[in-house]
């Protein structure tokens, strides 16, 4: 059976589709990160708020950073250090092949990296500055954390820009910061 040519332009390429199923969860995610958080307490019965001296050199220069920020999002300090530890190795100018920037790797705004799911982050140079790449990353931790129904594992495989139950990355994490307690 023939079709006529009307009906067959009337329709949007997939291609066309599928970029707006991007830009929409792009703007949903710019949305939900510009929100200001409520933030419930972790699920460690009680955050010592401070580092285990266990953690690398590298990652106990950032204490004055970590545990402010961790006290304002009531996430322990030592999941943000494991976080740290395993994105970037404590070095505040790590970039990765995909773009990610800074001490907890995140992917900046103005990426050659599928810009459109960037959207409403902060730009690279921004993302340099160890106190604002943190406080930024911990944010984001926090709104993932309670996206994914208070789910730690969960939190971090999203975090990591994958997710199913056997995120390896995530396993990595808890991992960290169960031998750190």
């Amino acid at each position: 059976m023939r079709t006529s040519s009307h009906s067959r332009s009337a329709r949007a390429p997939w291609w066309v589709l599928i970029t707006l199923i991007f830009l929409f969860l792009g703007a949903l995610t710019t949305l939900t990160m510009r929100e200001e958080l409520t933030v419930s307490p972790s699920p460690s019965p009680s955050p010592s708020w401070v580092l285990s001296p266990t953690w690398p050199d590298r990652i106990l220069a950032w204490e004055t950073i970590i545990l402010p920020i961790a006290r304002q999002y009531q996430i322990d300090p030592n999941l943000i250090a494991a976080l740290i530890l395993l994105e970037s190795g404590g070095r505040p100018n790590a970039v990765s092949r995909s773009g990610a920037v800074g001490l907890m790797q995140i992917m900046p705004s103005d990426t050659h990296y599928k810009p459109w799911l960037f959207r409403g982050r902060p730009a690279r140079a921004e993302l340099f500055h160890p106190e604002f790449n943190v406080r930024w990353g911990v944010h984001f931790l926090a709104v993932l954390y309670h996206r994914n129904n208070d789910n730690w594992p969960a939190a971090l495989c999203e975090y990591y820009g994958s997710g199913g139950p056997s995120c390896v990355y995530s396993n990595k994490i808890m991992n960290l910061w169960q031998e750190a307690k």
